[in-house]
């Protein structure tokens, strides 16, 4: 199942009492809290990729990845159930209408720093595998005990 992100509208419908006018919303919204640090909050688009009796997956992508969360204070994601016809406890029970549930977004990284991330910790970690072969081949040339390096 993929929902797609959708904006709210309101739009005039003729109807059996004359024209009304209604608010047409996404079932599901998705935004980003502002926050006095950052009162404009990140662009972004969202994806809805799966849904399980239990939980689902949103998708996020953010325009400028590295500006979320990047200040003292972190992002927080809000998402709001406005079509609960389609979202069903375990037991057959609703949500209500409105329900919102509000949680910290963790900082990103540029996908194209991938790469480059990758390649330092491996080379970190070579380093300090190097560095522990080489005290162990020393001791035993100095005569060291190397059981409390350890």
């Amino acid at each position: 199942m993929r929902l797609n992100q959708a904006a709210a509208s309101n739009s005039t419908f003729l109807t059996p009492d004359g024209y009304r006018d209604f608010s047409i919303r996404p079932p599901i919204e998705v935004k980003i809290l502002p926050t006095a640090e950052n009162p404009v909050p990140p662009q972004f688009t969202y994806t809805i990729t799966g849904v399980k009796p239990t939980a689902m997956n949103i998708k996020i992508n953010f325009a400028n990845p590295a500006a979320v969360s990047s200040g003292v204070s972190s992002d927080r994601i809000s998402i709001i159930f406005w079509d609960t016809s389609l979202i069903k406890g375990l037991d057959g029970s609703q949500i209500k209408e409105g329900t919102s549930i509000a949680k910290v977004v963790a900082p990103q990284m540029d996908p194209s720093d991938e790469n480059a991330v990758t390649f330092q910790g491996k080379l970190v970690g070579w380093l300090i595998a190097g560095i522990i072969v080489f005290c162990l081949l020393l001791a035993p040339l100095l005569n060291i005990d190397s059981l409390p390096f350890w």
